[in-house]
């Protein structure tokens, strides 16, 4: 949920960056982020899961972010990938200096 909040929030600043200087705009509230984020998961679908909910699921037809992959050893992310078909498009983020020092067994 924090990637949708920061979405929110930059798109917010962008739109008030392109209005005239001289308009004065109020910050958002958690509640205005929080109802944007509910607007946002019910028009797009939009699931959060962890990696043992993958367990016994095929995903088709959505588009997936996998995201601190940095954190997955390779036998995990050899299961999540499995579990993903080929009507999917997938990305995976992470970044290895964040590594939390797995082996990658």
């Amino acid at each position: 949920m924090d990637s949708l909040d920061y979405i929110i929030r930059t798109e917010h600043k962008r739109k008030r960056n392109k209005k005239a200087p001289d308009v004065v705009f109020q910050q958002l509230d958690d509640s205005e982020v929080t109802a944007r984020i509910e607007q946002m998961i019910s028009n797009y679908g939009i699931e959060t899961m962890w990696v043992g909910e993958m367990r016994g699921r095929t995903l088709s037809n959505s588009f997936i972010i996998i995201d601190e992959a940095q954190n997955m050893s390779n036998k995990t992310m050899q299961m999540v990938l499995s579990r993903i078909d080929s009507s999917c498009k997938v990305v995976v983020l992470g970044v290895e200096t964040h590594a939390l020092g797995h082996t990658n067994a």
